[in-house]
C-alpha cells in the first residue's frame, strides 16, 4: 500500500489506542522508523507501526505495517503474539469513492412491465 495510506492506518490504530475501548493496544517503539528484534523478516525495514492487540477471550495479535521489500509498498501483517511468523498480510489497497447509500426505489409501476398471473 502507498506510504501515505500506511501512515494514516498507523495513525488510526494510535487514535483507537488512546480511546481504550474493547481492545487493548500497545505500540512497539521504532528505531529510526524501523523495527528491531521483532522478527527476521520485519527487522531493519521501513515500518509505520507495530501494535500488540489484546481482546478479552481472544487470541492476541501483532499488527505490523511494514515495507517488506523496501519498495515503498507497505504491507499490513498479522503476527501471533509469539512473533513466530506472519499469519496474514494485506499489501494492496484500493481507495474507492464514497458509495451512494440511497435506498433503491421500488420499480413497480415505473416501467411498462407486463404482469401475468401464474397461479390463479
Amino acid at each position: 500500500m502507498d506510504p501515505q495510506v500506511a501512515r494514516s492506518l498507523a495513525q488510526l490504530v494510535l487514535t483507537y489506542r488512546a480511546q481504550e475501548r474493547l481492545y487493548h493496544v500497545e505500540a512497539l517503539p521504532l528505531q529510526r522508523g524501523e523495527l528491531t528484534e521483532f522478527h527476521q523478516w520485519a527487522d531493519a525495514r521501513p515500518c509505520e507501526g507495530a501494535f500488540l492487540v489484546r481482546a478479552p477471550n481472544e487470541a492476541t495479535l501483532w499488527i505490523v505495517i511494514v515495507d517488506w521489500k523496501r519498495t515503498a509498498n507497505f504491507y499490513l501483517v498479522l503476527f501471533p503474539e509469539s512473533r513466530t511468523g506472519p499469519l496474514a498480510e494485506l499489501h494492496e489497497c484500493e481507495v474507492e469513492p464514497p458509495r451512494d447509500l440511497r435506498r433503491l426505489q421500488l420499480l413497480r409501476e415505473w416501467s411498462h412491465e407486463q404482469i401475468y398471473e401464474v397461479f390463479p
